[in-house]
């Protein structure tokens, strides 16, 4: 399989996992956005803290490319 396949694969599902996770914890920790109404057109409250997930998907897949691609150059992509 081609590992660009595999490394997009594995950054979907770990954003995936960690969306769900970070909105999980962003729900119990209060880190919310409350709609008031006025400003805010959304009808519940919506976790802060989606860009964790986003984040962190792409540090994973940005460690795993050396490793599977073959090349080495982690250096490069930082």
């Amino acid at each position: 399989m081609n590992a660009y396949a595999v490394i997009f694969a594995v950054s979907v599902t770990t954003g995936f996992v960690l969306a769900l996770l970070v909105g999980w914890a962003g729900r119990r920790l209060g880190v919310v956005d409350v709609p008031d109404g006025f400003r805010k057109v959304h009808g519940r409250s919506v976790p802060l803290l989606g860009g964790v997930a986003i984040f962190g998907a792409f540090f994973v897949s940005l460690f795993l490319a050396p490793w599977l691609t073959g090349d080495g150059r982690l250096g490069l992509y930082l």
